[in-house]
C-alpha cells in the first residue's frame, strides 16, 4: 500500500479531513450501540420466550421469522440505497425498530411475539446495508484497512458487553424484560449520531427514476453482479465467505458440545468460550489495522489457513484452558481476514455500488449462516472430530482454490454509474 504524503497539523488530523473523522466517530458510535443492543435482544428474547412458553416448536418458528426479511428483501433494498440517502434509511430503521423493541415485554401472545419480532427484523435489515455503505463515506483513500479495523473491533465489544448485561439486569431481579428498554434508548441514540456523518457518494437519481424501480433494481444487479465478477479479488472474498460463515456456525455448535461432554465439569464454560472468540476478534482486528508491510490478499489466505489448522487441532484438546487459548486465537485470526474483505470491497467496488453489494451479499451470508447451523447439529452426533474436519475444510478448501485471485490490483473507480 503506497504511503500517504498529506501534512498532518499537530492534533494528528489531516488538514481539511476533520468532519470526515467526526463522521467516522459518530457512525462508530452508532454502530456500537445498535450491537450492544441486538446483542441484549438475541440473549433476551429466548430468555423471555422460555420463560412464557417454554422450549417449544414456535419458540423456534418466531426466530426463523426473523431471519426472513434478510434473506428475501435484498434486491429491494439494494434499490432503496441507490435512490436515497443511506443516511436517511439508517435513521429510519433505527427510530423504525425502537417502539417495536420496547413493546415485545409487554405482550402476552406468541403471535404477537412473532409479529414485533418480524417487523423489527424488517427494520434492522433494512439500516444494515445502509450503515456499511456509509463506512466510505466517512474512511478516507488509503486509510480502507485501518477505518474498517476499527469498524469490526465495535462490532465485536457488544458480543461481550450485551451478555454481561442481560445478565446483571437478571441478577438484579427485573428479569429480561428491563433488557429491552436499553436497545430502545440505544436505537434512539443511534439514529441521532448518524445526522453527523457525511453524505455517501451516490449517483444520479434521474435515470433511476425514469427506469422506474423494478427496471433499476435489474439493472443495478447486473451492474454489481459484472463488476463483482470483473474483479476476481473480489469474486474470491465472496465466494469464500460463504463457506466461512457456515463453518463458524458448526464451531460454535461444536464447542458447545465440546463444554457438556469434555468439559462439563467447568459449569459456564460455554459463554467463556465465546467470550474468548469475541475479545480475541477485538484485539485482531485493532491490530488489523495497524498492518501496512504485509499484502492484504496473502494475510487473508494466511489468517483463514491458520484458524482452519486451529479449529482442527482444538478437536485434540482436552484441557478447558488451552481451549479458552485456542479459540481466543481463532478470533485473532478470524478478524483479519473479515477486515481485509470490508476494505478490498471498498477499495475496489464503485462507491455507489457498495450498499447493494452488501444488501446482496448480506442475506446469503444469514443464509449460509444458518445451513451451518444445521449442518453442525447433524454433525455432531457423529463426533467432535468430524465437526473440526468440516469446518478446516470450509475454511480452507475455498481459499486454496482461488489462492491466484488475491494478486489483482483494485481497478480505476473514476467512472460512475
Amino acid at each position: 500500500m503506497a504511503s500517504s504524503t498529506t501534512e498532518l497539523p499537530a492534533d494528528g488530523v489531516p488538514a481539511g479531513q476533520t468532519p470526515r473523522r467526526r463522521g467516522r466517530l459518530a457512525l462508530l458510535a452508532s454502530l456500537f450501540l445498535v450491537d450492544l443492543g441486538a446483542a441484549m435482544v438475541a440473549i433476551a428474547l429466548p430468555l423471555l420466550l422460555v420463560r412464557e412458553y417454554g422450549v417449544s416448536f414456535a419458540v423456534g418458528l418466531t426466530f426463523a421469522i426473523g431471519v426472513l426479511p434478510r434473506i428475501v428483501a435484498a434486491p429491494l433494498l439494494g434499490n432503496l440505497l441507490i435512490r436515497y440517502d443511506p443516511r436517511r434509511i439508517a435513521i429510519v430503521g433505527a427510530l423504525g425498530s425502537a417502539p417495536l423493541t420496547a413493546l415485545i415485554p409487554v405482550t402476552d401472545r406468541m403471535w404477537q411475539f412473532q409479529l414485533l419480532n418480524l417487523a423489527v427484523n424488517i427494520f434492522g435489515a433494512v439500516a444494515e446495508p445502509s450503515r456499511l455503505a456509509l463506512r466510505a463515506a466517512t474512511i478516507e483513500a488509503g486509510e480502507e484497512f485501518r477505518g474498517n479495523g476499527l469498524f469490526i473491533a465495535a462490532e465485536r465489544v457488544p458480543r461481550v458487553l450485551g451478555p454481561g448485561l442481560v445478565g446483571i439486569l437478571t441478577g438484579l431481579g427485573v428479569g429480561p424484560d428491563w433488557s429491552f428498554s436499553f436497545p430502545t434508548a440505544f436505537a434512539v441514540a443511534a439514529a441521532l449520531l448518524v445526522l453527523r456523518v457525511p453524505a455517501a457518494k451516490r449517483p444520479d437519481r434521474a435515470d433511476a427514476e425514469r427506469r422506474g424501480f423494478l427496471a433499476t433494481t435489474v439493472g443495478n444487479l447486473r451492474l454489481l453482479v459484472t463488476t463483482a465478477s470483473g474483479d476476481r479479488f473480489v469474486a474470491a472474498l465472496t465466494l469464500t465467505a460463504f463457506p466461512y460463515v457456515a463453518a463458524s456456525s458448526i464451531a460454535r455448535i461444536m464447542l458447545l458440545t465440546m463444554a457438556q461432554t469434555r468439559f462439563a465439569g467447568h459449569p459456564g464454560l460455554f459463554g467463556w468460550l465465546l467470550g474468548a472468540i469475541s475479545l480475541g476478534a477485538v484485539l485482531g482486528a485493532l491490530l488489523s489495522g495497524r498492518v501496512s508491510r504485509i499484502d492484504y490478499g496473502t494475510l487473508y489466505i494466511a489468517g483463514n489457513l491458520i484458524e482452519a489448522a486451529v479449529w482442527l487441532g482444538l478437536t485434540t484438546v482436552h484441557n478447558p484452558y488451552v481451549a479458552l487459548v485456542a479459540v481466543f486465537l481463532t478470533g485473532i485470526l478470524e478478524a483479519a481476514p473479515t477486515v481485509v474483505f470490508f476494505a478490498e470491497v471498498q477499495r475496489r467496488l464503485r462507491p455507489e455500488l457498495l450498499g447493494y453489494f452488501y444488501a446482496a451479499v448480506m442475506p446469503l451470508i444469514d443464509a449460509a449462516l444458518t445451513g451451518g447451523y444445521l449442518l453442525g447439529g447433524a454433525l455432531i452426533h457423529h463426533g467432535v472430530t468430524l465437526s473440526g474436519w468440516c469446518v478446516a475444510v470450509l475454511i480452507a478448501v475455498p481459499v486454496l482454490a482461488t489462492v491466484r485471485w488475491y494478486r489483482v490490483p483494485p481497478p480505476a473507480l473514476s467512472a460512475s454509474i
